[in-house]
Order: C-alpha cells, then sequence, then structure tokens
C-alpha cells in the first residue's frame, strides 16, 4: 500500500484547499444580511435578463428551424404531389388496359368480334349451301305465331253457320 506519510500528506492538503475555498466562501459573503439579499436580487434579475435574451436568441433560432422545415415539407409535398399525378395517371392506364382485357377474356364470342372466315381455298366444286341456323327463342316466339290471316280459319259465329 501507499507510505502513511505520503497519505497524511494528501489528507493534509486537501484540507488546506478545502479550508481555503471555505474562507474564500465567507470572504464573499457579507457580513449581514440585507446586503447579502440585496446581492441575490441583483444577480438573479442579471440571470433572469440573461435568461431572456437566451429565450429569445432561443426563439428566433427555433421560428427559423420552424420555418425552413415547414418551406421543405412544402418542396417535398409538391415533389411528392407531381410524382403522384404521375404514377396514379400510370396506374390508371395499366388499370385501363387490364379491364379491357378482362372484358375481352369474358364476353361470349357472339357478343365479341365476330370471328374471319377462313380463307377460301381452291374448290373443285362449289360448297353446297348452308342451312341458317335457327333463331334464338325468345318470350314472344315461345308462343304461337299469329301469322298471315290467309292461313288462319275464321272462328264461326253462331249466326253464320
Amino acid at each position: 500500500m501507499a507510505n502513511p506519510k505520503a497519505k497524511r500528506r494528501v489528507i493534509s492538503g486537501l484540507r488546506g484547499k478545502v479550508k481555503s475555498r471555505v474562507q474564500r466562501i465567507e470572504e464573499e459573503l457579507p457580513p449581514e444580511l440585507r446586503q447579502y439579499a440585496k446581492r441575490m436580487r441583483q444577480g438573479l434579475s442579471r440571470l433572469e435578463k440573461q435568461l431572456a435574451s437566451a429565450q429569445e436568441g432561443a426563439r428566433r433560432r427555433w421560428a427559423h428551424l420552424l420555418r425552413e422545415a415547414s418551406h421543405q415539407l412544402g418542396r417535398i409535398e409538391a415533389l411528392g404531389e407531381r410524382e403522384w399525378r404521375k404514377r396514379t395517371t400510370q396506374a390508371r392506364r395499366d388499370a385501363v388496359k387490364l379491364l379491357r382485357r378482362l372484358e375481352k377474356a369474358i364476353e361470349p364470342r357472339s357478343a365479341a368480334r365476330p370471328r374471319r372466315k377462313p380463307a377460301k381455298r381452291a374448290v373443285v366444286s362449289a360448297p353446297a349451301p348452308q342451312a341458317r341456323p335457327p333463331a334464338p327463342a325468345t318470350r314472344a316466339s315461345s308462343r304461337p305465331a299469329a301469322g298471315p290471316a290467309s292461313a288462319v280459319a275464321p272462328i264461326p259465329t253462331p249466326g253464320s253457320v
């Protein structure tokens, strides 16, 4: 361990430093309470002024930073708006293309574009005429057709027979 004499010298040196600091504080303190209170009020008012000026400077810096942030946010928003418009325009175009493909895929062939007739080949004999396909049944065609008046016999009445 350390030499006991050296230890005593360190302790006595610390005591001397502490005593000198305490004596200095005691010398700085006024002997009367009124003088001390007056000195404290002056110091406090000086601190309040310093604090007010520091707060004012800080408020100015904060306001400046806030304005800068607001301007930057505005620039970002404008840039984002342009990008958004570009992306949504492209997305709309893509959606329209996709919907058209979907419509073509689900609509029936007869309602879709008519199929092209295959190219005619050189045929030795003429093709036979094709029969016309029957018309699709509708509500009106499910009832018997009236036809021309000459085809239907008149209904006899009791006085005409």
